[in-house]
Order: structure tokens, then sequence, then C-alpha cells
């Protein structure tokens, strides 16, 4: 059992500073911003409005039973096919849809597996 399960804030943060900053949908000039600070694309940003759902996917993660990396995956996925089904030219370019593999990796080293 983990002790210290990363804040949704914390999180937060992480995908800002490893995401946020190659994202071609953010503001301009705002990849310099500190991971602290909140743009305003996250109001209709996909993988935000959908980070606390990821984050209690990869808190409940066991290595054990399975792959964290493929479990996360696994659940981006799904998020990326409900977006547009059956529609796959209308999603929407975002970090969701560009940096899945990544995404899994900040959230694999924030959950420690």
């Amino acid at each position: 059992m983990r002790r210290n399960t990363p804040t949704l804030e914390t999180t937060q943060r992480s995908v800002r500073a490893s995401i946020c900053t190659h994202c071609p949908g953010r503001p301009a000039g705002s990849e310099s911003w500190e991971s602290d600070k909140p743009r305003k694309c996250e109001r209709t940003c996909r993988l935000f409005f959908r980070l606390p759902a990821l984050r209690e996917v990869a808190r409940l993660c066991d290595p054990m039973l399975a792959d964290p990396h493929d479990v996360i995956m696994r659940q981006i996925r799904i998020i990326r096919e409900r977006a547009a089904p059956g529609n796959h030219g209308a999603r929407p370019v975002d970090g969701l849809t560009l940096q899945t593999r990544k995404i899994a990796r900040v959230l694999e080293r924030l959950f420690s597996y």
C-alpha cells in the first residue's frame, strides 16, 4: 500500500510540466509558465477533464496483477475512442491524443511503479 498518494493538484502540476509545454493547443507563451499556474485551455482540454479518472486508475493499479503502463494506456485509449466513436477523423488534436505514452509515463513516475 502506498503511503503518499499524489494529490490531483500534484498530478496536474506534473502534467503541465511534462505534457502542456508541448501541446499545440496551449496559449501562446505559456510553455515558459510555472507548472503551478493553470492555463486557460485546461477548461476545455480532454486530458484535464479526464485527469481525475486517469489518476484514480493509476492509483488503483497493482503491478502484481497487470502492467501499470498497459492499464493506463488502455484507459487513455478508451477515453479517446469515446470522444468521437466511429468518426476517427473528428478527434480533437490535444495532449491526450498526441502524447498518450508520455501521459502514461508521467502517471507511472508519480505513482512509483
